[in-house]
């Protein structure tokens, strides 16, 4: 079943889908593209919504059981800290960023299944590329910038490991 499925897509480069062979069908292309790349990327989707809904309902049932206007995650545990809250953004921040290849995605097997020429498509499809290249690049960066710069312990960590670090090295000319 799955012989000749992986392999090259023969394209310049890495093309997007590179791990799916291009010597199968179109049809089954998508299939598999849907299988293993669309299909849990979607599921994601969904789990991390539904994930943040949950949480976000939780903290609503907490906070008027408590009759408080605002409950913070300190609230619910003592293990938490005020700036893990920043954590939930997480889906959102990944939506975001990973959106535009789904989009994309969709349209061309719309376009496929449909054999619709779609006015522009050619325009849409390559700045969507570019949209999604820069998406699905930058998840690491903006991971950090929610894990640790807007963290504020991991910041001084961070801060204070640096300047210890420039001690050292003062400390080592000075010698």
């Amino acid at each position: 079943m799955l012989h000749g499925v992986i392999g090259e897509d023969y394209r310049v480069g890495s093309g997007l889908w590179c791990w799916i062979s291009a010597c199968i069908t179109p049809s089954e292309q998508f299939f598999w593209m849907m299988v293993t790349g669309k299909g849990w990327e979607l599921l994601m989707y969904l789990l991390t919504g539904a994930s943040y809904i949950l949480l976000k309902g939780y903290m609503i049932q907490k906070r008027k059981e408590r009759k408080q206007a605002r409950l913070s995650f300190m609230d619910l545990s003592d293990n938490l800290r005020p700036s893990d809250e920043n954590y939930l953004t997480l889906w959102l921040v990944i939506y975001v960023l990973r959106i535009w290849g789904t989009i994309r995605f969709g349209v061309a097997m719309y376009k496929h299944h449909t054999k619709d020429k779609l006015e522009n498509y050619a325009t849409f499809d390559k700045i969507f590329f570019y949209i999604q290249c820069f998406g699905d690049s930058s998840q690491a960066f903006f991971s950090c910038i929610l894990f640790c710069l807007l963290d504020p312990v991991i910041r001084n960590s961070l801060l204070t490991y640096r300047r210890r670090q420039s001690y050292h090295r003062l400390d080592s000319v000075v010698a």
